[in-house]
């Protein structure tokens, strides 16, 4: 059984320009959105969003977004899931299979 990610964002940045995706996890038969530039916490990703509820892009604090279930540096927000700016043409798809971005933050160093 998989434990739930943890919400306490005491000790991660609530914002970072340099995070990235660093860990994707497989999925099958999932709506999920493909986003190019999209932002998040002052960050730009891309990549394959699972869609948390309807896909759709809605208004979230005056600009265009969805709402996906992703971690940022590990951890869950505390209320709901992550509500990404929309980047260039978002693109939604239903049932799909393969690996989606799970998780954002920093690239451990070598």
């Amino acid at each position: 059984m998989a434990t739930e990610p943890s919400t306490d964002w005491k000790t991660i940045p609530h914002t970072h320009p340099k995070a990235v995706v660093i860990e994707q996890k497989p999925v099958a038969r999932v709506d999920v959105v493909h986003l190019t530039d999209a932002s998040i916490r002052s960050s730009t990703v891309s990549g394959v969003f699972l869609v948390d509820g309807s896909p759709e892009i809605i208004m979230w604090r005056g600009r265009p977004r969805i709402r996906v279930q992703c971690l940022w540096f590990g951890r869950k927000p505390r209320t709901t899931w992550m509500h990404i700016a929309c980047g260039t043409h978002p693109r939604f798809e239903r049932n799909f299979s393969g690996n989606i971005v799970w998780n954002i933050g920093l690239p451990r160093s070598r």
